[in-house]
């Protein structure tokens, strides 16, 4: 999939996974994540081979100009809901660019119109709040709660429950 010369999406390869691995391991990105432990290049090959094998997820890598921008992925697809959670995040080089928002409403449409999803959710961090932001300019609603689900800098931080319904959709 790609948006324009400059802007692409395209499934995770063997190839990208260092790249992945590498920024996976950021502070600036892990932070967010609910998993905060730093993989090595063992585990991120074993993860790959492992992910490439289950038919409930899927990993895509997101370009720019050809340098690896970030990850956007779907996870838990149910098919007999037609739902999923998806997640992303950007390479700090690579933020406050519109890049998130642009690959978001690409990744939407692809779950909505090509795989017939009803029902995509997320969780975010509370204290994530340009993710909050994005999401929400993109037409997710939130949910719910999950109360001190995620330890962090020596303290427990809410996760949002966040979800679109097709119906919902605020991408075309």
């Amino acid at each position: 999939m790609i948006i324009n010369k400059d802007l692409s999406i395209i499934i995770l390869e063997e190839k990208h996974i260092q790249n992945l691995r590498k920024a996976r391991n950021m502070r600036a990105i892990w932070h967010y994540l609910s998993n905060s432990f730093l993989i090595n290049e063992i585990q991120q090959i074993e993860w790959f081979k492992k992910q490439s094998l289950d038919n409930t997820k899927q990993y895509f890598v997101i370009l720019v100009k050809d340098e690896f921008a970030g990850c956007i992925w779907y996870e838990e697809w149910d098919k007999i809901n037609r739902q999923c959670r998806i997640g992303l995040f950007i390479h700090p080089k690579f933020q406050r660019k519109n890049i998130g928002y642009k690959i978001s409403k690409l990744f939407l449409n692809y779950l909505f119109n090509d795989l017939n999803l009803h029902r995509i959710w997320l969780l975010c961090l509370e204290s994530n709040k340009k993710a909050i932001k994005l999401w929400e300019k993109l037409g997710f609603k939130e949910e719910g709660i999950q109360k001190e689900a995620i330890w962090r800098d020596g303290k427990y931080h809410n996760y949002i429950m966040m979800g679109l319904l097709e119906k919902e959709k605020n991408v075309s």
